[in-house]
């Protein structure tokens, strides 16, 4: 999350400010830091209103309404976004109730409008970098209200974290809130944990609860949280994998199959494993920056080099035959009463040996 909601809520909030974006998870937390600090400073002066359920007018009404005990009073509109499905004239634009206050928003009340349409999504993005053509396409793709939001208000958008993602938001978040976390110890993490923003962020604080007053975090913390083992989990899975041990391989996943239902787990992230060392191996032909390789393929600089060291025991039709060995192995997995040990051992052995 951007620290420009934590210092809005310290320094005040503007009178008109827009949150959105394709992560949801980063735009509900946002939201719910302002609704709290708001409530703290008075629940009386507090409203939330549904954007489905209302129209523009009773929001321009309850904006009018003056504080009763604070000094400043809080109106929040959620799926602000699904309130305007046509395009209205310019004149009627201006004419319309909502229109003229947000020309003229009031100086006691702070109005949080949440959603914006999908065409919005990126704007952050390409004003930051400087694409002019985007930003041009995004700003005739909206329509009223949020061609004067964007123009004259101050809005925030947070955008979708992608899987390749996940590691770095990780430590940063954890680093935000004081704490060092392994980078074997946020592999674990994110490669036991459903891939959404949302469950990892659950899982963080569950960990937090566990270490009480300790600020580094080793590898042995996660696997105590996330119930998995120390030596027998699909980190070292791919390790062995990467190594070439086919006997550790085989033993790992025997293990990990033995208490668990871990198949999709495993054929999950072996595939996402041999499409990095794929990735790796045609962005190698173009540069040798370590850090370069590392954000193209979407693995932290940390392990890059257990990457390359992998990627130099596979050939090209290795690879391809990886691929085709895990593409056949998820069809019998999803399709038949198999023996997923079995199964999932065969597998690596057609792969390694």
């Amino acid at each position: 999350m951007p620290d420009l909601i934590d210092k809005y809520n310290k320094n005040g909030l503007p009178r008109v400010l827009l949150i959105f974006g394709e992560e949801e998870f980063l735009v509900d937390e946002a939201l719910d830091k302002i609704v709290a600090n708001a409530k703290e400073q008075s629940s009386f002066d507090f409203e939330m209103i549904d954007g489905r359920e209302t129209t523009p007018e009773r929001i321009v009404d309850s904006c009018m309404t003056f504080p009763f005990i604070s000094s400043t009073r809080t109106v929040v509109v959620r799926h602000f976004d699904e309130m305007f499905s046509g395009r209205a004239s310019k004149k009627s634009e201006e004419k319309s109730s909502l229109g003229r206050y947000l020309l003229s928003p009031l100086d006691t009340t702070t109005l949080i409008l949440v959603g914006a349409p999908d065409s919005a999504n990126g704007l952050q993005s390409a004003k930051k970098s400087g694409q002019k053509a985007k930003i041009d396409k995004i700003s005739k793709a909206i329509k009223f209200p949020f061609t004067s939001i964007f123009d004259s208000h101050e809005w925030v958008e947070f955008p979708k974290v992608w899987e390749s993602d996940f590691a770095a938001w990780v430590e940063s978040r954890m680093k935000a809130d004081g704490y060092k976390i392994a980078p074997d110890a946020v592999e674990l993490l994110v490669s036991q944990t459903n891939p959404t923003l949302r469950d990892l962020a659950n899982e963080l604080d569950k960990l937090k609860i566990y270490l009480k007053d300790k600020k580094n975090i080793s590898i042995e913390d996660v696997t105590a949280v996330v119930g998995t083992s120390r030596n027998f989990n699909v980190f070292e899975l791919q390790k062995a994998v990467g190594r070439r041990d086919l006997p550790l391989a085989l033993v790992i996943v025997e293990n990990m199959l033995a208490t668990e239902r871990q198949e999709m787990l495993i054929m999950t992230m072996l595939t996402r494993y041999f499409v990095t060392l794929w990735k790796l191996t045609e962005a190698a032909k173009t540069t040798s920056n370590q850090y370069a390789l590392a954000g193209q393929v979407g693995v932290s600089s940390f392990f890059l080099n257990e990457y390359i060291a992998a990627m130099k025991r596979f050939t090209p039709g290795e690879l391809d035959r990886a691929f085709i060995a895990l593409s056949e192995t998820d069809q019998m997995l999803k399709s038949s009463s198999v023996d997923s040990v079995y199964t999932i051992q065969k597998m690596l052995i057609d792969i390694l040996e």
